[in-house]
């Protein structure tokens, strides 16, 4: 018997039907392993606990800080220039940008030739005016001897001419004798009026003597000035901040010489905010550093509160004193025209909420609360406060060991008890137990496991 061959059509079928079986075979497969696979046992496991350090917090009496912002200048600056024109012939080794300067010492010397010669041709026109006055007091005293000489012979001359006059009368004399009495009289009158008029001009002559040499005493007192200006000597002690001339060169009246700043006491003006007046007064504290790292801070009070108000910034400018040891590290000192910013603490105190400072997480602490599902726990609960300043001090009644401290304001209450440690694992639900041990640095190894009533010590941060 023949078999006759499989149409293509009827091949297609056959496979896909064959395809379909093995298809429908390997789902019944899947759907029996999973319907018998083992359950795995579940193991129930209490959260792990996290042992902190807490503050509880209360308010304590603390100044307010206010901070303000302001570039450094010195106090004492000097710009010294030239008073007299002359050649530089002498500059120390020593007076150098940078050098330290005492007050008096000189900074450079000008040829004084010229001015000595000055000084000397006043001084010689002086002694000529004065010799001039003393030798008008001899000569009025000649004048007076004279004079009196003069009104001696005058009485006497007119006795003998009234002698003679008597004697005419009785024809015992001539009429030339008694001519020649008269004239006798009158030469010695004219010479007494001559004379009168010499002592009179003697007290003109003196006051103009006088006068001319009170002119030449002024201006050999400048001419003094002007020797004594060709040293040009430091007004100050300080620090040469640079010097211009050098020996050979020529000054003129009013060229700049040197300017010397004294570093040891410097003031800063502060731009603080207005409502910083109702605190602030002179002689409250100041701490000022400037904003690179390592920084030194520098200590001093302030001096003086501006009158007025920046409308537009609403901002005071409050004047800070610094004093400083210029004999100290060098580079310890505040500069005039560096930037600082600074803390003043007012001098009254008011109650306000502190926390440690490490305590602050962004604008945030946590605080540890009872946990309604497992008392006698507690557990992490986020508070937002606000910073308002920072401060340095001691308040055993909250903490022995914090020195840090953070005013604040926001959700906090009196009786918060602050998380102060472990904040890097610490998160709002965290299941925490506030430890007793001191602060030892945090590196989330307080992360207990087991109930709440065993756990790892935990570290502080």
């Amino acid at each position: 018997m023949a078999v006759r061959p499989v149409s293509g059509r009827g091949m297609v079928w056959f496979r896909v039907l064959v395809g379909g079986i093995a298809l429908l075979g390997a789902i019944a497969i899947f759907g029996l392993l999973v319907a018998t696979k083992p359950r795995p046992t579940r193991l129930d496991r209490e959260a792990p606990v996290l042992t902190v350090r807490a503050v509880t917090i209360a308010p304590v009496d603390v100044p307010r800080i206010w901070i303000g912002y302001g570039s450094a200048r010195a106090m004492h600056v000097a710009d010294v220039s030239a008073e007299v024109a002359a050649r530089v012939i002498e500059r120390d080794e020593s007076v150098e940008p940078g050098m330290a300067i005492e007050k008096g010492e000189p900074i450079i010397v000008l040829d004084p030739h010229d001015f000595e010669e000055r000084v000397n041709s006043g001084e010689a026109r002086a002694a000529a005016l004065r010799a001039q006055i003393d030798g008008l007091a001899s000569g009025e005293q000649r004048w007076r001897e004279q004079a009196e000489a003069i009104a001696t012979e005058r009485e006497i001359a007119k006795a003998e001419l009234e002698r003679f006059r008597d004697a005419l009368a009785r024809d015992a004399a001539n009429i030339t004798d008694v001519d020649v009495r008269v004239l006798a009289v009158h030469r010695l009158e004219r010479e007494s009026a001559a004379i009168a008029r010499q002592l009179e001009d003697i007290p003109f002559q003196r006051e103009s003597l006088r006068a001319q040499l009170l002119d030449q005493e002024a201006a050999l007192q400048i001419a003094r000035r002007d020797l004594e200006r060709t040293r040009i000597l430091s007004p100050i002690r300080g620090v040469l901040q640079r010097v211009v001339q050098r020996p050979g060169e020529r000054v003129s009246v009013g060229d700049a010489v040197a300017r010397i700043v004294d570093l040891s006491r410097i003031e800063v003006p502060l731009m603080a905010p207005m409502s910083a007046t109702a605190d602030l007064r002179v002689g409250d504290a100041v701490a000022a550093s400037s904003d690179s790292p390592g920084s030194p801070e520098w200590k001093g009070v302030i001096s003086r509160i501006a009158p007025e108000a920046d409308a537009q910034s609403r901002t005071i400018t409050l004047y800070a004193e610094i004093m400083q040891d210029v004999t100290g590290d060098p580079t310890t000192l505040l500069r005039p025209g560096q930037f600082v910013v600074a803390g003043v603490t007012s001098a009254s105190k008011g109650p306000r909420l502190v926390v440690p400072r490490k305590a602050i997480d962004g604008d945030k602490v946590y605080v540890a609360v009872s946990d309604a599902e497992a008392p006698g726990l507690l557990r992490a609960k986020a508070r937002a406060v606000r910073t308002l300043w920072h401060l340095d001090g001691s308040y055993p009644a909250l903490d022995p060991l914090e020195t840090q401290w953070t005013v604040v304001e926001g959700e906090l209450e009196p009786g918060d008890v602050v998380i102060v440690s472990n904040l890097d694992v610490v998160a709002a639900g965290t299941r925490v137990r506030v430890g007793r041990g001191t602060d030892s640095g945090g590196d989330g190894s307080g992360v207990g496991a087991g109930s709440g009533t065993s756990g790892a010590n935990g570290g502080s941060r």
